[in-house]
């Protein structure tokens, strides 16, 4: 093996490389004696609303592509055959009812494994298919004016007090479009 040689064969690509991504420099443009009147169409850019606020129980969010309103707020019941592994993790379910509307030209998915609940010491707890809510939203797709109704249940601490629902909205092109409702203290039964 001649590593010299396959060093410096290396080293002649990698800077024929860098040279070929050189930038190359344009002439100015030479102005003419009769100027042509031109036009451009600004395009109106639709800024998400700002995350910053919080939403109240009952109040209707709106982002670029979608509304969401939570409804309600309650406990969820246990099913017999869950109330012993909640009460070992010192847990209890809470089940927020909202509904979600496609307001965008192309398909709206809103998704259950976005949305959370936060507490007011900052711990935050994902949905549950556990619990006695129903009808529970479903995660299909949506067009245009479209809506999906129903109920999403998490599974929090016993003691967690001044609670706040977040859905973060993935847009893989666009900007962020997260919400929050203050739910406040949910009464145990």
């Amino acid at each position: 093996m001649n590593t010299r040689r396959d060093t410096l064969v290396v080293a002649l690509l990698v800077m024929g490389s860098l040279l070929a991504c050189k930038k190359k420099e344009t002439p100015a443009p030479v102005a003419t004696e009769d100027p042509v009147a031109t036009t451009t169409a600004t395009a109106t850019a639709t800024a998400a609303p700002a995350a910053d606020k919080t939403f109240k129980v009952g109040e209707e969010a709106t982002q670029l592509d979608y509304k969401i309103k939570v409804s309600e707020v309650k406990e969820c019941k246990a099913r017999y055959y869950e109330k012993s592994s909640l009460k070992k993790a010192g847990h209890r379910l809470v089940g927020v009812e909202m509904t979600i509307e496609s307001i965008s030209d192309k398909q709206f998915t809103p998704g259950t494994y976005n949305m959370k609940i936060v507490d007011d010491e900052g711990l935050t707890y994902k949905y549950s298919f556990r619990g006695t809510c129903e009808p529970r939203l479903q995660s299909g797709s949506l067009n245009k004016g479209e809506k999906a109704k129903g109920w999403v249940t998490f599974e929090v601490g016993d003691k967690a007090k001044g609670l706040k629902f977040a859905y973060d909205h993935l847009s893989i092109l666009g900007p962020k479009q997260n919400v929050k409702f203050e739910l406040g203290d949910v009464a145990s039964k």
